[in-house]
């Protein structure tokens, strides 16, 4: 979970954000991987309109393993649970860099 917090009580609307995500899933060979994603942002809170989920989004992703480049690659897709900004499906692609072995 990230909590970002506003710091000075400057100008208008002051905002403080939570975000929390959960990744289950299991390696089926050295370098593919699949599982289930809970993903949420919402504002905790705002001076003008109070707390706000701007998405939750729950899905399937499948992963796969980049060892000559000490990374991985995820594709997610799937379904936002809130339906606050119009949309009813996701997608979502990430890369991410192992900077020690």
């Amino acid at each position: 979970m990230l909590y970002y917090r506003h710091l000075r009580n400057e100008g208008r609307p002051t905002i403080d954000y939570g975000w929390w995500g959960t990744f289950l899933g299991m390696r089926l060979t050295t370098r593919w991987s699949s599982g289930a994603m809970l993903d949420q942002i919402e504002t905790l809170h705002n001076s003008n309109t109070g707390r706000f989920s701007y998405y939750r989004w729950i899905g399937p992703y499948v992963g796969f393993a980049l060892p000559e480049f000490n990374g991985q690659v995820r594709v997610f897709g799937g379904w936002d649970l809130s339906k606050t900004n119009g949309y009813t499906d996701f997608y979502k692609v990430t890369y991410s860099i192992a900077f020690s072995k």
